[in-house]
């Protein structure tokens, strides 16, 4: 057993203690780390455009279903620039991908068994033309900021 002096514990003791506690929490950060607990940098293994979806598709289906949005947005702009030739439409036009494959623009879509469904939000400004798209193909990838209510 330790003998305490007047002082308390000695400087020494103290040192020891603090060297044992930092070893020890070494130790538990190495397990944890090992374990699969912590992974170090903050990312997750999802894509982070579909948080909390199943990830157990490869990256070709994952990079198939954001190459989508391309086909999408060039689809629409076709479509845009025939349909819109000679009018001034509003602000911001909605083309869904529903219209688009109605209309022969566009093809049926899938990715692992998943239906890709989506739109294209136009943006006017004067003769400038911003095509922002969105897909959503089921688990495997919904890009950011998706809106359901505007797919039909």
């Amino acid at each position: 057993m330790l003998k305490l002096n007047e002082r308390g514990w000695g400087l020494s003791i103290f040192i020891v203690f603090i060297v044992v506690f930092v070893i020890a929490i070494i130790l538990v950060s190495i397990g944890a780390e090992k374990a699969g607990i912590g992974s170090g940098n903050g990312i997750t293994s999802l894509p982070t455009e579909n948080p909390g979806g199943k990830n157990n598709y490869t990256d070709q289906e994952i990079t198939l279903a954001k190459n989508y949005e391309a086909v999408v947005q060039n689809a629409a702009s076709r479509y845009f620039e025939v349909t819109y030739a000679n009018q001034n439409p509003s602000n911001k036009i909605v083309v869904s991908v529903s219209t688009l494959l109605s209309s022969g623009y566009l093809d049926s879509f899938s990715v692992a068994g998943n239906t890709c469904s989506g739109y294209t939000v136009v943006s006017i400004d004067g003769e400038n033309r911003l095509y922002q798209p969105y897909v959503h193909c089921g688990d495997v990838y919904t890009t950011t900021g998706y809106d359901y209510s505007l797919e039909s």
